[in-house]
């Protein structure tokens, strides 16, 4: 009797074993389906946002327009580019933004390092960039947000690359 027991606890473990080992196999299986899949949809992405970008071309009224949906204002004016802050000044009756590409923290010690240096730069940046309203990024509504801010800046003769997300800043 008791070696029926043992057998039957033997038998048990070795079930247990069989079906472990049986479940990572499993595992590895749907994990490299999961690489393939994600392999597949991030093909599939760049090869949509390669056609976006070969299309994407904007025009400076274009681009002052795109900025100005940014803001969220409209019929709002280019006023200034500044290359050494990446940033445009956008303007509507009296009002300005400064949208840059760099993030607050660089955006402030490049200020203070200007302040202190003494640059021009500085003296017309400043005013209009006194507090930090919003960033933008990608949203549902624009999965292509980079492409179309690369445009917009190239449009504008902005050297400020893709950016994921931009900075709005108001005087």
């Amino acid at each position: 009797m008791e070696l029926v027991a043992w057998l039957m606890l033997f038998a048990v473990f070795a079930m247990a074993v069989m079906l472990t080992v049986h479940n990572f196999r499993q595992a590895r299986a749907l994990e490299r389906m999961e690489n393939v899949l994600m392999d597949w949809y991030a093909l599939q992405v760049r090869r949509d946002r390669k056609a976006v970008a070969e299309t994407l071309s904007f025009t400076p009224e274009a681009a002052a327009a795109w900025l100005g949906k940014v803001v969220g204002e409209e019929d709002v004016a280019v006023e200034q580019k500044y290359d050494d802050y990446r940033a445009v000044e956008v303007v509507k009756e009296g009002r300005s933004w400064i949208v840059t590409s760099l993030p607050p923290d660089q955006f402030r010690r490049l200020l203070k390092a200007a302040k202190k240096g003494g640059n021009k730069l500085d003296v017309a940046v400043a005013p209009v960039a006194k507090r930090l309203l919003f960033d933008v990024g990608f949203t549902p509504d624009s999965e292509y947000f980079d492409l179309e801010a690369a445009a917009a800046g190239k449009a504008l003769g902005i050297s400020w690359g893709e950016p994921a997300r931009l900075w709005v800043w108001q005087g």
